[in-house]
C-alpha cells in the first residue's frame, strides 16, 4: 500500500475514532447535559441571578424533538436556600431550521409532574430571583422574539406556597393551552385548566379562555371557572400600568364570604349576578343583576347601579324584587369604614314582609315609601330607623289606609316614635311605644274613632 494511503486511512480511522468518542461523551455518557448545564450557569452568573439549575438527562433526535429529564431549579442566597422547581420530565417537539432562524416554534411541549414552590420571607415577600438593571445601554432586544406553541400540556404539576403563617398547596394541576407571539403582542389559548387545593373555594374543576397582552394592556375573551356548584364568565381589558380596566361578567352561586377573605367590601352570602364593572387603583363603579341572599337581604331579581371608594359603597339606583315579594325603587349605600356597617335606603316598596327578615318578626304587608338609616347587618346588633310614609298596608292582621312617622326596628321588637300617625278609613290614630315579636305591646295611643264599624269582628 501506497505510503499516502496508509496516512489517509491512519487519518480517518482517527477521525471516526474521535467522532465516534465525541459521539459517546455528549450523547452517551453526559456530555451535553456538562455542555448545557455549564452554559446555563455561566448565563447565570453573568446575570448575578440567585438561582441554580441542573439538567439531569437529555435525549431524542435533537432535529425534531427532545426530552429532558431531572430539572432541577433552586433559589440560593445568602439566607434562603430552598427548590423552586423539578421537572421529572419534559418534553419538546420543533423544527431546528426555525430554532436556527431565532423562530421559537413549538408544536408541542409536555410537562410532566412538575413540583413548584414559591416561599416568602418573614416580610412577606416573595424569594424569587429578579434581573438586575444594569446600565442603560444593557437593556433587554426591543423585538419580540417569534414564540408559538400550538400545545403546551402541563399534566398533573402541583405547586406550594409557603408563607410565614401557613402553606398553600396546589395539586393535580392540568394545563392545556397554546402560545403565540407576534409584533410585540402575546396570546394565550386555554383550552383546559383544573386543579385542587387545601383550600376548597379555590380548588377549580375547569377552566378557559383566551388572553392576549399587548402594550402593557391585557385583554381576557371568555375566561371561565367552575368550581363545585360556582360558575363564571368574564370578558375585559386591564391597562395594567395604571391599573384600570372594564369587566363584564355572569357569575352564579357566587359564595361572597370566600371571595372577602382576598380583600375587597366584608359582603355575605350566596348570589348569582351578571353585570360590568370598571376601575382604577382606588375605586370601581358599574351596574349588576342580582339574584340571592345578601347578608340579611334575598333577592329575586335586583338591578343596582353602584360605585366603591374608600370602603364605601354608594347605589345610584336599587330597582327590583327583595325579601321574597317586595318591589323597591330608590337608591342607598353601605358604608364599611366603622366596626359595624352603617347603611341607608331612600326607597319606594311595595309589599314588604318583616318576617321575611327578621327572625320571629310579625307579618306585615307594607307599601309606600321609606328612609332607612341601618346599623350592622348581625341579628345580635341590628338597628333600622326608619323614616316612612305608608299607604294601603297590613301589620300583624290589622291593615290601615296611611301610616307617617319614625320607628326603630331591631331583631326583638319595633319602637314607634310618638307620634307615628295612623288612617284607617275614617279613623285617625298617634301611637308611639314598642311591640315586641314575643307579642308584649306597650303602646300609649290616642284615637280619634268617627266610626267604630269598621272594626266590628276585630276588636268586639
Amino acid at each position: 500500500m501506497k505510503r499516502w494511503k496508509k496516512i489517509l486511512l491512519i487519518v480517518l480511522s482517527a477521525l471516526a475514532l474521535v467522532l465516534l468518542g465525541g459521539y459517546l461523551y455528549i450523547f452517551q455518557l453526559g456530555g451535553l447535559e456538562s455542555l448545557v448545564n455549564n452554559q446555563v450557569s455561566k448565563m447565570i452568573a453573568d446575570g448575578r441571578l440567585p438561582i441554580e439549575v441542573q439538567i439531569g438527562r437529555i435525549k431524542g433526535d435533537y432535529f425534531s424533538n427532545i426530552e429532558l429529564e431531572r430539572i432541577n431549579v433552586a433559589y440560593s442566597d445568602s439566607l434562603y436556600h430552598y427548590r423552586l422547581l423539578y421537572v421529572p420530565r419534559m418534553q419538546l417537539s420543533y423544527s431546528l431550521a426555525n430554532l436556527w432562524d431565532k423562530k421559537y416554534i413549538f408544536d408541542f411541549i409536555a410537562v410532566d409532574s412538575a413540583s413548584i414552590m414559591l416561599m416568602q420571607d418573614e416580610n412577606g415577600r416573595y424569594l424569587l430571583p429578579t434581573v438586575s438593571r444594569g446600565d442603560k445601554n444593557d437593556s433587554l432586544p426591543k423585538n419580540v422574539p417569534v414564540l408559538s406553541i400550538d400545545r403546551l400540556n402541563i399534566n398533573y404539576a402541583n405547586m406550594m406556597l409557603v408563607r410565614p403563617d401557613d402553606t398553600l398547596m396546589f395539586d393535580d394541576i392540568i394545563l392545556d393551552l397554546s402560545v403565540k407571539s407576534e409584533a410585540e403582542t402575546y396570546s394565550i389559548n386555554i383550552r383546559r385548566f383544573n386543579l385542587n387545593s387545601n383550600l376548597e373555594e379555590i380548588a377549580l374543576a375547569s377552566g378557559g379562555g383566551k388572553l392576549t397582552y399587548s402594550e402593557n394592556n391585557l385583554v381576557f375573551q371568555d375566561i371561565t371557572f367552575t368550581s363545585d356548584d360556582t360558575r363564571m364568565r368574564l370578558t375585559g381589558i386591564i391597562e395594567l400600568e395604571a391599573t384600570t380596566g372594564h369587566v363584564e361578567f355572569a357569575l352564579d352561586h357566587i359564595h361572597l364570604d370566600e371571595i372577602a377573605r382576598f380583600g375587597g367590601p366584608q359582603l355575605q352570602g350566596l348570589v348569582d349576578v351578571t353585570g360590568t364593572l370598571t376601575f382604577d387603583s382606588t375605586s370601581l363603579f358599574g351596574t349588576v343583576d342580582l339574584a340571592g341572599n345578601l347578608f340579611f337581604a334575598g333577592f329575586e331579581n335586583l338591578f343596582v347601579d353602584f360605585y366603591f371608594a374608600d370602603k364605601r359603597l354608594v347605589f345610584d339606583t336599587l330597582y327590583g324584587t327583595i325579601f321574597e315579594n317586595c318591589s323597591v325603587d330608590g337608591k342607598g349605600g353601605i358604608d364599611f369604614t366603622g366596626p359595624m356597617e352603617q347603611y341607608q335606603i331612600d326607597a319606594d316598596i311595595k309589599n314588604l314582609n318583616l318576617d321575611e327578615f327578621i327572625t320571629d318578626g310579625l307579618p306585615s304587608d307594607l307599601s309606600g315609601h321609606v328612609y332607612l338609616n341601618g346599623t350592622s347587618f348581625r341579628s345580635a346588633t341590628l338597628l333600622l330607623d326608619i323614616d316612612a310614609d305608608l299607604y294601603e298596608s297590613s301589620f300583624n292582621d290589622y291593615s290601615f289606609h296611611t301610616a307617617r312617622g319614625k320607628m326603630y326596628i331591631t331583631t326583638d321588637s319595633i319602637n314607634f316614635v310618638e307620634p307615628f300617625g295612623i288612617t284607617y278609613f275614617e279613623n285617625d290614630f298617634e301611637i308611639g311605644g314598642k311591640i315586641d315579636y314575643s307579642h308584649d305591646v306597650r303602646l300609649d295611643v290616642r284615637a280619634d274613632l268617627k266610626n267604630l264599624d269598621r272594626y266590628r269582628d276585630r276588636l268586639f
